[in-house]
């Protein structure tokens, strides 16, 4: 869906919203993205299939090289989202070289950390690492948000058909999801997994190429914040339903747990359950503890789970 469905969304919401070109192109870039690591963090803090979100973020990550940019070739170059806007096409140039090179710099990232992890067994050099990815990761935004509040127009002073694309796109992406997996059967943890992947994109890649795609500096610093308010608004819209499907057992994290415990406690579908430390680089340790309460010690090694992803008793 996200190469798909997810372009053609946003394509459409820029057309039925009427957005001015700048921003219709950063909305599109932003439906164009691959998945994020985002997604991953959320499936693993409420308990959700994290090797299918890791997997499906890696194959999405790999795939941009070619799909993103076919699809901002389709939805934005070819198609008449700038020539509409009045006089503002010699505002943009779709720069297909440098988005080419920020996609193939996201898959030798990939690639990168699937060697790394692999080969090196330090526990403590992998947190490093992402831990370190983390820390860049806040950096982009960081200067990407002080760019947009120096702009004539700050996100927070976009019209509101601008609000209205960003806030219905990761919902639309989230029920399709849903409703594809339902239809699919499968189990519930990886049903909001796919939900939770498919909306939210990695916003960290649409801010350099949404300035790669637009020449006027004054438009480029009010699009770019386009990615900053998507990547808050499809967060806020994942922990929401994250934490409704959590409390009606859609999750391997028991409804009844607190949500410290739920966030501190990694529950896999083997059964097993292990203490979180790979967020907190001062809770670094030699080895993770493993918790045998809820589970039991018998069990481990075991799959708890039933037919329909939730933890037995």
């Amino acid at each position: 869906s996200q190469f798909f469905l997810s372009p053609f969304i946003a394509f459409v919401l820029a057309k039925v919203f009427q957005l001015e070109s700048h921003f219709a192109v950063a909305v599109i870039i932003v439906g164009s993205m691959p998945g994020g690591a985002m997604s991953n963090l959320f499936c693993l803090l409420f308990g959700y299939d994290l090797t299918l979100s890791v997997a499906m973020t890696t194959i999405s990550s790999l795939c941009s090289v070619f799909m993103l940019p076919l699809n901002i070739f389709i939805y934005i170059a070819s198609s008449n989202i700038v020539d509409e806007s009045e006089g503002t096409s010699g505002d943009f140039e779709i720069d297909f070289l440098g988005i080419g090179i920020s996609a193939c710099v996201v898959v030798l990232g990939t690639i990168t950390g699937i060697f790394i992890n692999y080969k090196t067994e330090s526990e403590k050099l992998k947190r490093f690492i992402e831990w370190f990815g983390f820390q860049c990761g806040l950096g982009i935004l960081a200067i990407s948000m002080w760019r947009n509040a120096q702009s004539d127009i700050p996100i927070w002073k976009a019209p509101v058909e601008v609000f209205g694309a960003v806030i219905l796109l990761p919902v639309i992406l989230a029920v399709f999801a849903l409703s594809l997996g339902t239809l699919a059967r499968l189990q519930k943890p990886a049903i909001v997994a796919i939900a939770i992947e498919s909306s939210v994109q990695n916003t960290n890649i649409a801010l350099p190429i949404t300035a790669l795609a637009i020449v006027n500096p004054d438009l480029e610093d009010s699009a770019i914040g386009v990615p900053l308010l998507y990547a808050a608004i499809s967060a806020s819209v994942a922990i929401t339903y994250s934490l409704l499907f959590w409390k009606i057992n859609w999750s391997t994290v028991p409804s009844n747990e607190s949500i410290c415990t739920a966030f501190m406690t990694r529950y896999k579908f083997i059964g097993q359950a292990t203490r979180l430390t790979c967020l907190f680089p001062c809770c670094w340790g030699p080895d993770e503890k493993s918790i045998t309460s809820p589970i039991n010690k018998e069990d481990e090694g075991e799959d708890l789970t039933t037919e329909d992803g939730e933890l037995s008793p």
